[in-house]
């Protein structure tokens, strides 16, 4: 289990230059800072944290209770960013004043080349919008939303976690913890709605049967435009509703939602 949460932060630590600076940082204010309450909250609070989660009895008690994703927040709750920040501002009022422009310069650089941008993450997006959800989700959920009840639709994968965002009244066969990565959990309906080919009997089986294909029965199944559909959903009483912006959205005539 020891090796797992020292996997654990070598993850967190992504490059390593915010946690070299952070470690420089906790040896400056040891030197340097006097104030015993800065000494508390920027030194000894990050101090403690580090050394509990490092020790293997702490490790073998509590990740064996709460596991690795609950582990790994136990990181969050150490102010690395603010040990920084405020080693840094400390750091820069010490210079002359005609080195401070340049020192901050470099500290931006240094935070710019530490980490990759968020956007790189194909669960993240610009905002297009107030909502800072996908325009596409919005435009969808508008187009199905049935006013004063709830609907249940099939959305593919990089719109699983913005739909109830939006739309509390629109309900899914799989949630957020279908974008979880560790909790090995099968979801075979989202797996087959980002296929670039869909069998239709495997799309009808799984938005209807309430044991495998989620939670209970699709109102609304939306795909990807462009979808090759091996087989007839019109045939199933499935009909295609609209196409927007990119996704073609099904619906399943033999739901009956309140029209």
């Amino acid at each position: 289990m020891w090796k797992k949460a020292v996997d654990l932060f070598v993850t967190y630590m992504g490059s390593g230059i915010l946690v070299a600076w952070f470690v420089i940082s906790l040896v400056y204010l040891y030197l340097k800072e006097r104030d015993s309450v800065k000494r508390i909250v920027f030194l000894y609070f990050p101090v403690i944290v580090l050394v509990l989660y490092f020790n293997p009895l702490f490790v073998k008690m509590v990740y064996g209770i709460i596991g690795e994703e609950i582990y790994y927040r136990f990181l969050w709750i150490m102010p690395m960013t603010l040990t920084i920040s405020y080693t840094t501002v400390s750091i820069c009022g010490r210079l002359k004043k005609g080195l401070q422009p340049f020192f901050a310069g470099l500290c931006t650089l240094l935070i710019v080349i530490s980490g990759k941008l968020i956007y790189v993450n194909p669960f993240f997006s610009v905002a297009e919008n107030e909502y800072h959800v996908p325009e596409a989700v919005v435009q969808i959920c508008d187009a199905i939303a049935v006013e004063g009840r709830e609907i249940t639709a099939a959305f593919p994968m990089e719109m699983v976690q913005y739909v109830r965002q939006y739309d509390s009244t629109i309900c899914m066969p799989h949630g957020r913890e279908a974008i979880l990565w560790d909790w090995g959990m099968d979801f075979p309906l989202l797996e087959l709605l980002v296929q670039e080919e869909i069998d239709v009997e495997d799309l009808v089986y799984l938005t209807r049967d309430t044991e495998n294909g989620g939670r209970f029965p699709c109102n609304y199944i939306i795909v990807r435009e462009g979808t090759v559909l091996l087989g007839d959903l019109e045939k199933h009483g499935i009909v295609l509703f609209d196409t927007i912006e990119g996704y073609d959205v099904y619906f399943d005539t033999t739901f009956y939602i309140g029209y």
